[in-house]
């Protein structure tokens, strides 16, 4: 018994440990520049453990040459206009223009 405590344990730490960093945040303005094809979004919290240097609180992503740029951006201007939460997906290294960014996107309740 003690031994599949043990194994169980050491289970939940490996996919703890491999699982890939999430946080959630309230966006508070959305935008894309006119002059390039960077999207932004800023949210009430600092992106926990970036390695980007530009505003923890200013994440970007390509609003033009990335599969699902438009969708992204509709997720985000619903979170905004309804007060929801989104959750973002993303290992710590991924930046954008030296800005926090992500791997996916997701619309809390």
């Amino acid at each position: 018994m003690k031994k599949l405590l043990v194994f169980v344990s050491l289970c939940l730490i490996t996919v703890n440990i491999n699982a890939a960093p999430s946080f959630n945040a309230k966006v508070l303005r959305v935008g894309c520049h006119a002059d390039q094809n960077t999207c932004f979004v800023y949210i009430d919290r600092d992106t926990p453990e970036t390695q980007c240097t530009n505003d923890p609180r200013s994440i970007r992503w390509d609003g033009l040459n990335i599969k699902n740029a438009q969708s992204i951006l509709s997720i985000f201007l619903v979170a905004q206009s309804s007060e929801k939460t989104v959750t973002f997906g993303r290992p710590t290294d991924v930046c954008f223009d030296n800005y926090p960014s992500f791997n996916w996107v997701d619309l809390n309740n």
